[in-house]
């Protein structure tokens, strides 16, 4: 539902968010490369998860990288 949405968009930006480096990237490095995907309407997108248990087990060949949700979506 709406509410619930909005709810849960609120909440993100003040949690950590997962995102995955490519195996062998350096996570520390500046720019940082992330594991990307094309989305369904064929759009880049990058995976982020709530939970870096949720990001290791989709990418188990990635790095999971965690970042504030606030730096990552506003």
């Amino acid at each position: 539902d709406a509410e619930a949405r909005r709810a849960f968009e609120a909440a993100v930006l003040e949690h950590d968010l997962w995102a995955a480096a490519p195996a062998g990237a350096d996570p520390a490095a500046d720019p940082m490369t992330l594991v990307t995907g094309r989305a369904k309407d064929g759009t880049l997108a990058t995976a982020l998860f709530t939970a870096r248990e949720r990001a290791e087990a989709t990418l188990p060949e990635a790095t999971a990288v965690g970042f504030p949700g606030r730096d990552l979506l506003t």
